[in-house]
Formats: C-alpha cells, structure tokens, sequence
C-alpha cells in the first residue's frame, strides 16, 4: 500500500450478543459475525477503525473488498465488477495503511444471526459488544467507525 508492503493477519470469528434479563439472567440474542484485518508487529497505539455495513440481506463484504479492505475485487473504470472469474487486487484506496480494520456484519447480514424465536429488528450492535471487539484487536486510540448507522 502507498508503495509499501505491509504483513497483516486476517481474522474472523462471532461474538455473542447478550441482554440483561431481570429474572432469566443474561440472555443471548444474536451472533455477530466479524473480520478483522491486523498489522503483523503494529506501531504503539496504532488506531482501529470498525466498519459497519450491510442490510437487509447484504453483509460487510463490499466494505472490505470493495471500499476500505487492504484487497479490493477488480472493476472496470465505470465501476462495475470484472466478470468471472473475479480477481482480487491490492486497494490504492484502502485505510490499512493507518489503522487495523474490524468489518461487522449486523443482524440478520452475512453470517450474523439472532438466536431461534428472536426478532432481528429488536437487536443492535451495543457498546459493550464494540468494546468487546476493540479489547480484542488493539490497544490503541479508540475507535472510529466507517459505514451507515446502524438504525437509518
């Protein structure tokens, strides 16, 4: 990126979103599903940036292969995607270079589900679940995030 090469370490995996319940105790709502791309031996304080996209029906995969992400899908000069098969390229446009990246797909998006009997309208992404992420990925400045608000 920028004429550098940077070594980073793709992760991916779920968090359990959780509510408080007065007489069940904490009760489990959705699984939010992620991917983070992190800076192989990262400066102090490197920042970290969460990107939410997605919905109804489309995750956070054009975020990270289209948008932001370190590797975007190749496209024509009017935008449209290559036809099969469809070739990643380094992304001249990505953040990569300045902050490690978390793409969350909400609820009901990608591979985030809400548990049986739930209604997917009545779970968001808390505060406390973006901390979660962010303990997990960085130390650094806190984090920003990319991407349309959860409720528009």
């Amino acid at each position: 990126m920028n004429g550098q090469k940077i070594d980073y370490t793709v992760t991916t995996g779920t968090i359990i979103l959780k509510e408080e319940d007065v007489e069940e105790g904490e009760k489990q709502k959705a699984s939010i599903f992620y991917v983070a791309y992190t800076k192989e031996n990262p400066e102090p304080n490197r920042p970290l940036t969460f990107s939410f996209n997605g919905g109804p029906g489309s995750s956070s995969v054009w975020m990270h292969l289209g948008l932001v992400g370190p590797k975007r899908v190749l496209m024509t000069e009017e935008g449209e995607p290559v036809g099969p098969p469809h070739k990643l390229v380094d992304n001249e446009f990505s953040l990569f270079d300045v902050t490690d990246l978390v793409f969350i797909d909400p609820v009901s998006t990608g591979y985030s589900r809400t548990v049986p009997k739930e209604n997917p309208i009545n779970t968001t992404v808390s505060a406390r679940t973006s901390n979660r992420l962010a303990n997990l990925f960085g130390s650094g400045p806190p984090a920003t995030s990319v991407g349309p608000h959860p409720n528009s």
